[in-house]
């Protein structure tokens, strides 16, 4: 599934409200661009039991930087609020809830039309 998120010819949008953890944070990895509310919650909380998966860590380098991915990786109950991920680079833009799908809808037309 990632592998064919990546490899879509057209842009794909991730809209992260709640929690994107484990798996869930590796398809926002996947994805071009990703926004989401500030109160998001992202992270690896598998790490613990040593299941967090490789294209999680192999993905999240080029997006957060190295040391933030062996916070995450060493770590496993440290999260990233969608402030702090918007920080990193990681969320492009924040939104309240309300705001959100639409917001992601706009965002997926203005990158298709680049």
């Amino acid at each position: 599934m990632l592998e064919a998120i990546e490899s879509s010819p057209r842009p794909v949008v991730a809209a992260v409200e709640g929690e994107a953890l484990g798996f869930g944070l590796a398809l926002v990895l996947a994805c071009d661009l990703a926004i989401a509310t500030p109160d998001a919650v992202l992270g690896l909380p598998d790490v613990a039991d040593g299941t967090t998966a490789a294209q999680v860590l192999a993905r999240a380098p080029d997006v957060i930087g190295r040391g933030w991915t062996r916070q995450l990786a060493l770590r496993g109950g440290r999260r990233l609020s969608g402030e702090e991920a918007h920080r990193l680079g990681l969320i492009v833009e924040l939104h309240p809830p309300e705001l959100l799908r639409g917001a992601a809808v706009a965002l997926a037309r203005e990158a298709a039309g680049g």
